[in-house]
């Protein structure tokens, strides 16, 4: 294995948890690497913390933007500067096992060979007790679509012996520089505060231009949830507002005429789970 990976990791405010997160990448067995923190105008010890691992590691790349650009146009200004012909996006708040990214090369070098590949993620256990609800012939499935509303149900915590191929991954996958230069990148400006769908849209793109998007379990990323710092919007009801806005607009862009029928069905089902969450609060 002789792939160099630039290894991308956009952070706002967690100089809390940079650290463990940085250690993990250092402490990994494939070492054909550069790590490139982009630091979106943090305003706490980010810059700090940063530099000392610059100085620490040659392979660490320290970049800052002067104003705040939000998530996706970070990463996008992150990879503008990588050297790698792969590139690895991770997130502040994860973890890697020790070979993940070995396995991940590797899992390219054997499937380029054969297929056009658009991405590879990793398995992402996560510490929260996340679910996304499948029905029981999907539940060895890390991803699925569901027809009526359009929305992705991941379930990338799985363990599975078997490389699968996916409708969509999450943001911390192994890409092809040339697959996301042919992409064109994050779209910027569609998605508003979470940045709910942003990954979607991308991986949505990377399949309409014939490439393939793979889930790989043996590769293994922790995800240690924090309440603060990142793109996170802390107000509930503008969550949730943000995430109706962004669905609607992903529809609208990849799935047209049928949006319409989504949208109702979305809107029966938010209806649907209000109506559980209040019955539970009663009955407690």
């Amino acid at each position: 294995m002789n792939r160099f990976v630039s290894i991308i990791l956009p952070t706002y405010n967690r100089a809390n948890i940079l650290e463990r997160c940085i250690n993990s990448v250092l402490a990994q067995s494939y070492s054909d690497w550069e790590l490139i923190i982009s630091d979106d105008g943090s305003e706490d010890n980010t810059q700090i913390i940063a530099k000392k691992y610059e100085k620490k590691d040659s392979r660490v790349r320290y970049h800052r933007n002067a104003v705040c650009q939000g998530l996706p146009r970070n990463r996008n200004v992150a990879v503008s500067i990588s050297q790698g012909d792969l590139i690895f996006f991770i997130e502040d708040d994860l973890i890697l096992e020790q070979n993940c990214l070995e396995i991940l090369v590797k899992t390219f070098e054997e499937l380029e060979q054969r297929v056009p590949v658009g991405a590879i993620a990793p398995r992402l256990i996560d510490d929260r007790d996340k679910k996304d609800y499948f029905q029981k012939k999907d539940i060895h499935k890390a991803c699925v679509i569901d027809k009526k509303t359009g929305r992705i149900y991941n379930n990338f915590g799985l363990e599975s012996d078997v490389l699968q191929e996916c409708p969509s991954l999450h943001a911390c996958s192994l890409i092809p520089k040339s697959v996301f230069e042919d992409v064109g990148g994050y779209e910027e400006n569609r998605y508003k505060g979470t940045y709910t769908h942003e990954e979607h849209d991308f991986y949505f793109q990377v399949k309409k231009r014939g490439y393939k998007l793979y889930f790989q379990s043996k590769a293994i990323t922790y995800h240690k949830h924090v309440d603060s710092g990142g793109c996170r919007v802390n107000n509930l009801l503008a969550s949730e507002c943000y995430s109706i806005r962004n669905r609607t607009l992903f529809s609208f862009k990849f799935y047209g005429i049928r949006s319409i029928y989504m949208i109702f069905f979305n809107i029966l089902l938010i209806f649907l789970n209000t109506l559980k969450y209040i019955f539970r609060k009663e009955k407690r």
